[in-house]
């Protein structure tokens, strides 16, 4: 930075200062949250900071091996980062999916319930519209 002064050098770093803070932003991805690549789920172990342009957007790109990459719109390399593979729990099931067995007409105690609630719905909606024209009787006579 070769300058002609004191002010100019001044002038240049403050021009340089203020492209960097009102153009760039400090973005964040938090800690685990959780990429799928095919059939392979992976997750951050920190959280995962990176720099991006203040009206740019960027997109993702996660590869086999859990590397995530950030690129921006003219699909450069922004940042990258190794995530972790997520370990899978053995999953187990007290209730069935799917049964070709019922206990009731339907659905069993689910259709009896919502029998019982339907006309108890319908008859406080009866009385809500009630009121509501009482009101309006009332109104239109003074």
């Amino acid at each position: 930075m070769k300058a002609q002064s004191k002010r100019a050098i001044y002038s240049d770093t403050r021009k340089l200062l203020d492209y960097g803070l009102s153009g760039f932003t400090r973005s964040a991805i938090p800690k685990d949250s959780v990429f799928h690549y095919e059939d392979t789920s992976f997750e951050l172990n920190q959280d995962f900071q990176f720099t991006q342009p203040a009206n740019g957007k960027f997109t993702e790109s996660l590869n086999r091996n859990g590397v995530l990459t950030l690129y921006n719109e003219d699909q450069e390399e922004m940042a990258s980062t190794k995530l972790s593979p997520v370990m899978k729990s053995p999953v187990k099931h007290k209730n069935a999916v799917a049964s070709s067995e019922s206990s009731g007409l339907f659905f069993g105690d689910e259709l009896r319930q919502q029998i019982l609630f339907y006309p108890f719905f319908i008859y406080m909606i009866l009385l809500f519209i009630m009121g509501i024209s009482i009101f309006r009787i009332g109104s239109v006579k003074k």
